[in-house]
């Protein structure tokens, strides 16, 4: 989930800054923007994952021993959070559709899985695979009864039938497959894992088969990264799915400063304004940590654990503010995790025109 009362509550400041208006006294104002309860995005229910993906630090540069979260640590997180009033909601798809769509933030389908999806749904994945967590379905349980929407994304060569069953069961309100190649050597070189299109096809068929027979309220979601050398296989795919009963689509090849690639342009909004994660949300690392980025691989931007700390202690904390204002101000040291490991403009450095290279 993200906070949608933030993107409200600070939208027209946001506006001014992005036409290039000075604002006095910024990290003042800006951090009465956010709210005091913090709003959670993902939990990584395990970070054990198969694959062996280029673009993901896991493969290379993550350090951490892979582990599912232990149950006592996932009922913390459960008890941290609350889900959104519906009045909220009802304002925010208005604020959506009236403002951010038509202001250039919400322009392409990435964008609004993220400002309309993700935004309302808790991201129950991190650097692992959820299917192998062999708790999964009653997370997802424990996340519905709290009345969460729920989400995540995984290989669909990694979901057998009885998962299937029992997340589509527990009530799984999206499910993501992230695909990226369609021949065996495309997707060895991507995802490290020779798999045929007609296996990945056949998973995602069984899915829209179990769904409409169990008449499931599940969104099926299909995504490929758009790299440099699957360009005609991502518009094979978008032809594929075209009018079928799932929401499909081409996401822009992130991550570019660990897998460099002759991918086209990344368009999403995040590179046309700027990283929010700080003032939005906080994400969950497998063993309870707290780190205010989605790409954290090792808990670099650790800022507390629910372990020991309750979630609202540690995101109005002395550390989580003093991390804010530095993202406010710019200027951030290159060696820093936020520089070099993310692809994403520094807010204090995209109002002052200056952008990350590549």
């Amino acid at each position: 989930m993200q906070d949608i009362n933030y993107y409200m509550r600070a939208w027209e400041t946001k506006k001014r800054l992005l036409k290039g208006e000075k604002i006095e006294g910024l990290p003042e104002l800006w951090e009465g923007f956010v709210s005091k309860k913090p709003v959670v995005f993902q939990v990584e229910t395990t970070n054990v994952c198969n694959m062996k993906c280029v673009m993901c630090p896991r493969t290379t540069k993550m350090k951490r021993e892979a582990a599912h979260m232990k149950p006592e640590t996932y009922k913390k997180v459960m008890d941290n959070i609350e889900p959104f009033k519906r009045i909220d909601l009802l304002n925010y798809r208005k604020f959506l559709s009236l403002e951010l769509a038509k202001n250039d933030i919400v322009n392409e389908d990435e964008d609004f899985f993220h400002f309309g999806i993700s935004a309302e749904s808790l991201t129950m994945h991190g650097f692992g695979e959820p299917p192998l967590d062999p708790h999964i379905v009653e997370r997802v349980k424990l996340a519905k009864e709290k009345g969460l929407k729920t989400y995540f994304s995984c290989n669909p060569m990694n979901v057998n039938e009885k998962v299937l069953k029992g997340l589509l069961e527990a009530g799984l309100d999206y499910l993501k497959y992230s695909i990226d190649g369609l021949d065996p050597k495309t997707l060895a070189k991507y995802r490290g894992r020779e798999v045929t299109k007609e296996d990945i096809y056949g998973k995602i068929e069984m899915a829209l088969k179990m769904i409409k027979e169990g008449e499931h309220g599940t969104m099926l979601v299909l995504t490929m990264l758009g790299f440099g050398g699957n360009q005609d296989q991502c518009k094979t795919f978008m032809k594929d799915w075209k009018d079928k009963k799932v929401f499909a689509y081409v996401k822009n090849c992130h991550n570019r400063w660990l897998f460099q690639d002759d991918a086209p342009e990344n368009t999403a909004h995040y590179m046309r304004t700027y990283c929010e994660y700080p003032f939005l949300c906080v994400c969950l690392l497998q063993d309870g940590t707290v780190t205010p980025c989605p790409v954290d691989y090792d808990g670099h931007l650790a800022m507390g654990n629910i372990n020991e700390q309750s979630l609202e202690e540690i995101w109005n904390s002395k550390k989580y503010k003093e991390f804010r204002k530095m993202h406010l101000l710019g200027g951030i040291p290159k060696e820093h995790f936020c520089m070099a490991q993310c692809d994403a403009p520094i807010m204090g450095d995209a109002i002052n025109g200056i952008r990350p290279k590549g």
